[in-house]
């Protein structure tokens, strides 16, 4: 195999840095558009009658206020991909199954809205920051099935496997997404149900956003290319039809 002169890996290199500045910059901007979308849908779910699906095996699960570091690391945890991602192809999908995941689950809320019962919390470190975060949710805490922590959490595994980080660098992220999966019940954020439809929610959504990918962006594009390709092939108001449509919905119950 012939080798490649210095000049390619300089500009290999310098093509890197500046997707990596690019797509750094689009997920604040999704991440800000993302958090509105959220606090407006919880807004309107917790004037909604809402759902205890609290069962057996929840009531067994115990509350382990240490749980609560695992769980807050989630928040910093989706950033995780910009900094290992080295196939933005595969980034561009992780963004697709986001939406897709979002914006169904925002339907099950407006039509299936359960709220998760508080539990006492005492002064330590740990139940300080749980008590934060609770006081940070809605009230009731309704946007619970399915859990956009469990999500989120494998959604990064899936984007980031396979890319910068070696097989024992998979294998942390792997042991975090279980970590903060585990977190939710034991901080009593979230039921069993929840946690499973998360899982389902983060399968699902990166299989079908793999297909869509597949066959609505060019490969041979670059990859920010790649992904204007695809928003502009999937009409805006095709995304947001399952929310209005269940807000109608939901209107027309009351």
């Amino acid at each position: 195999m012939t080798a490649k002169p210095d000049h390619y890996y300089r500009i290999n290199r310098v093509s890197m840095s500046s997707q990596r500045k690019y797509y750094v910059k689009l997920s604040v901007v999704v991440y800000a558009i993302w958090l509105a979308a959220y606090e407006i849908v919880g807004h309107y779910v917790k004037t909604l009658p809402t759902i205890d699906l609290t069962g057996f095996i929840d009531r067994q699960i115990p509350l382990i206020p240490e749980f609560v570091w695992a769980y807050a690391f989630c928040y910093i945890y989706p950033f995780v991909p910009l900094f290992v991602t080295v196939d933005w192809h595969r980034y561009n999908r992780g963004l697709i199954a986001m939406a897709i995941a979002n914006i169904t689950a925002f339907v099950v809320y407006i039509l299936y809205p359960v709220a998760m019962p508080r539990v006492p919390l005492g002064d330590s470190i740990s139940e300080k920051l749980l008590g934060f975060i609770y006081w940070l949710d809605f009230k009731p805490a309704v946007t619970e099935l399915p859990s956009l922590h469990v999500f989120f959490a494998w959604l990064v595994y899936l984007m980031s496997r396979k890319q910068r980080l070696n097989q024992f660098g998979d294998a942390v992220l792997f042991s975090i997404a279980a970590a903060i999966t585990v977190s939710t019940l034991f901080v009593k954020q979230h039921f069993v149900l929840d946690v499973v439809a998360g899982l389902i929610w983060a399968t699902g959504s990166w299989l079908l956003a793999g297909l869509l990918y597949s066959r609505l962006a060019d490969p041979a594009l670059e990859p920010a290319v790649a992904l204007r390709q695809v928003m502009a092939r999937l009409s805006p108001s095709t995304l947001f039809s399952g929310l209005m449509l269940a807000i109608r919905r939901r209107s027309r119950s009351n």
